[in-house]
Protein backbone atom coordinates (compact mmCIF):
# COMPACT_ATOMS: atom_id res chain seq x y z
CA UNK A 1 0.00 0.00 0.00
CA UNK A 2 1.37 3.38 -0.97
CA UNK A 3 1.66 6.39 1.31
CA UNK A 4 -1.08 8.28 -0.55
CA UNK A 5 -3.50 5.38 -0.18
CA UNK A 6 -2.84 5.27 3.55
CA UNK A 7 -3.47 9.02 3.83
CA UNK A 8 -6.77 8.59 1.99
CA UNK A 9 -7.85 5.78 4.32
CA UNK A 10 -6.99 7.87 7.38
CA UNK A 11 -9.03 10.75 5.98
CA UNK A 12 -12.01 8.44 5.46
CA UNK A 13 -11.68 7.07 9.00
CA UNK A 14 -11.54 10.59 10.41
CA UNK A 15 -14.54 11.64 8.35
CA UNK A 16 -16.53 8.63 9.56
CA UNK A 17 -15.67 9.42 13.18
CA UNK A 18 -16.71 13.06 12.75
CA UNK A 19 -20.00 12.02 11.14
CA UNK A 20 -20.62 9.44 13.87
CA UNK A 21 -19.98 11.86 16.73
CA UNK A 22 -21.97 14.57 14.97
CA UNK A 23 -24.87 12.14 14.65
CA UNK A 24 -24.65 11.17 18.34
CA UNK A 25 -24.47 14.81 19.42
CA UNK A 26 -27.39 15.75 17.18
CA UNK A 27 -29.50 12.90 18.56
CA UNK A 28 -28.75 14.00 22.13
CA UNK A 29 -29.68 17.59 21.37
CA UNK A 30 -32.91 16.50 19.70
CA UNK A 31 -33.77 14.31 22.68
CA UNK A 32 -33.25 17.08 25.23
CA UNK A 33 -35.18 19.50 23.03
CA UNK A 34 -38.06 17.02 22.77
CA UNK A 35 -38.02 16.57 26.55
CA UNK A 36 -38.13 20.32 27.13
CA UNK A 37 -41.01 20.69 24.69
CA UNK A 38 -42.88 17.78 26.31
CA UNK A 39 -42.42 19.32 29.77
CA UNK A 40 -43.67 22.73 28.68
CA UNK A 41 -46.73 21.11 27.09
CA UNK A 42 -47.71 19.11 30.19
Amino acid sequence: MSFNEEKGINKIKLLMMVVFFGFLFGAKVQLSTAETVARSIH
